[in-house]
């Protein structure tokens, strides 16, 4: 598995955050978190890469850009399975 899947960028007590965050540690995911926080400004960079404002936001090692809990959730899932068991077990294991 690599080193780190991404970063997700939350607020910490954010019930999406929170989800993701057990997705995380019962999938043993190495993720990075950065606090932003909406209600208070977001960054430039965090505006620059997600021009919704949006949290739960994800950035992908590979310059993925995702937002919304159940997209990242699902994404980090499938990245998971691709890094655990390679593609042709991957498949088999999500579609029967």
């Amino acid at each position: 598995m690599p080193a780190s899947f991404g970063t997700i960028y939350c607020t910490d007590g954010n019930p999406r955050t929170v989800a993701l965050r057990i997705l995380a540690k019962q999938n043993k995911l190495d993720i990075n978190y950065v606090e932003e926080a909406p209600a208070k400004g977001v960054s430039a960079e965090f505006r620059k890469k997600f021009p919704m404002g949006k949290i739960p936001a994800f950035e992908g090692n590979d310059g993925y850009l995702l937002h919304e809990c159940n997209a990242i959730a699902i994404y980090c899932k499938f990245l998971f399975f691709f890094t655990s068991f390679g593609d042709e077990i991957h498949f088999k294991t999500v579609y029967p």
